[in-house]
Parts: structure tokens; C-alpha cells; sequence
């Protein structure tokens, strides 16, 4: 009987390709992949596929590829809301781990906005529904008079000036979450990791945002008092006051087990 054994160019090939996957690179592995031969590959293209669009935070082919792969399934949180916070999470920390601090630095933004939310619903009971939209995508501020209930934390002129019809900031939410009072520990120890997070916007994202300047973790750390992990670490810690659950197994680690099942997948073929 014949057995068929890999060609000598695509085990070397393969092996480029598990060296852009430990670099998160999975667009990269992609395109080499893409080049071989199909049957070397038909064991684990697809999850390339799925890595990249995970990556993307490309959701309808995360699912599609899901869908038709039972074996695609590294997503630590299933429910939509949660799990577009939480896959958002994880791509801005693959960007970190790549080096790419000013990308970093800058999408920061959108997470905070959405996470300083979520504290104020679940750590502070204090619901911002019924005054705020998302209006094709954009987290807004409606077009309405001002409660009783939010006057409380803004005054009818700010209301007017800076908050109606005009996009949720994350400075805003974090002057409504001072306003309000402090009863218990966790209340507390959240506010201080928002104010922390909140300094790190205000020192260093605008100016990777408005400024054509080299971005390092040193400058990150100069600046913050802070390196790109240290920040991390922060947004990590301020999910434990969230209503979302991440998992210890393949929560926080999720690339990196799913690196390891694609590695695995293509060393079986050799």
C-alpha cells in the first residue's frame, strides 16, 4: 500500500504557518495555507478561517464557520451582548501582545464606554436605558427632557450642552458613577479602577489618537504609571463587577488555547 506523506515544501510552509499563528498573525497563515495543496490543508483551513474572522470581530462568518465546524467553539462567552464586549476584549489584547500600542491605546475608547455601562447598570443599579440609543452603531445620548432621576447626577444645563442628542463618552459616565453613592466594597474598588482607566484615556489615548507620535510600553509606563499589561489587567479586574462571567478554562486564554488547537491540527497532518 501507498502512503502519502507531505511534501518536503509544505512541512516547511506549514511550519511558517504555525509561526504567524503564535504571532496572532492569522491573516498571514491564511494566505500560505491558501497556497498548498487542498488536501494538506482540508483538515484545518477552516479554522484559520475562523481565527481570522474571530480576530475581524467579524461575527456572522465566526458563526457561519461555527456552524458548519462543530469543532469551532472558542469563544469563552455565547450570550450576543456579553460576547461582543468580551471578543472586543480579547482582540484589543492580541494588539498588545503584537506590539501595537498605539492601536491599542486607541481602542480603548469604544471598550470603556460599553464596560463603565455595564458598571453603572449592575454595580451601581443605576440604568442609563431609558436616557440613552444606539443609533446605527453609535451609543447615544436620546433626544428627550431630562428626569428627575438623572437630574440627579446632571444639572439641566449640562443635559442641554454637552449630553442630549450628542454621543455617551466614557468621561461622562464616570462623572455620573462619582455622583453617585458609594454603600458597599464593591462600589468602591470599581470606581477606583474606573478612574484609573479614565486617567490613562485622558493621558495617553488622545495623543496616540491626534498625534503622529511613537507609541512604546515604556511611554505607556512613563506617561500612566502603567504598562500595556498593567492597563489590561485593570479592564480584566473591572469585569468582576460587570454581570459578565468569564470562565478561569479558556476565558482570559481563549487565542491562546485556540493557537494551540490549530497548531495541533496541523501537526497531525505531518
Amino acid at each position: 500500500k501507498e502512503v502519502i506523506f507531505p511534501s518536503l515544501s509544505t512541512i516547511k510552509m506549514e511550519e511558517i504557518i504555525k509561526k504567524h499563528i503564535l504571532a496572532y498573525d492569522y491573516a498571514a497563515a491564511l494566505s500560505i495555507a491558501e497556497e498548498l495543496p487542498k488536501e494538506s490543508t482540508e483538515s484545518y483551513i477552516h479554522l484559520l478561517r475562523y481565527a481570522k474572522a474571530r480576530l475581524q470581530l467579524n461575527e456572522i462568518e465566526v458563526n457561519n464557520i461555527k456552524s458548519a465546524n462543530n469543532e469551532c467553539d472558542f469563544l469563552p462567552v455565547k450570550k450576543s451582548e456579553q460576547r461582543k464586549i468580551v471578543e472586543y476584549t480579547l482582540a484589543l489584547d492580541v494588539k498588545r501582545k503584537r506590539g501595537e500600542f498605539a492601536d491599542f491605546l486607541r481602542a480603548i475608547t469604544p471598550l470603556l464606554v460599553e464596560l463603565f455601562n455595564n458598571i453603572l447598570k449592575n454595580c451601581f443599579k443605576y440604568d442609563l436605558n431609558d436616557f440613552t440609543e444606539n443609533v446605527k452603531g453609535e451609543f447615544r445620548w436620546k433626544d428627550k427632557e431630562i428626569s428627575e432621576k438623572l437630574n440627579k447626577v446632571i444639572s439641566y444645563e449640562d443635559w442641554k450642552s454637552y449630553y442630549r442628542k450628542k454621543s455617551v463618552t466614557s468621561y461622562q459616565l464616570c462623572v455620573i458613577m462619582d455622583k453617585l453613592p458609594k454603600t458597599n466594597e464593591h462600589m468602591i474598588r470599581a470606581f477606583e479602577i474606573v478612574q484609573k482607566l479614565r486617567k490613562v484615556e485622558q493621558e495617553i489615548r488622545n495623543k496616540a489618537a491626534h498625534q503622529m507620535v511613537s507609541v512604546t510600553d515604556d511611554k505607556i509606563q512613563d506617561i500612566t504609571r502603567m504598562n500595556s499589561e498593567g492597563i489590561m489587567k485593570k479592564i480584566r479586574e473591572l469585569f468582576n463587577y460587570s454581570d459578565i462571567n468569564i470562565p478561569k478554562q479558556g476565558g482570559w486564554n481563549s487565542y491562546e488555547l485556540m493557537n494551540d488547537s490549530i497548531i495541533a491540527k496541523i501537526s497531525t497532518n505531518n
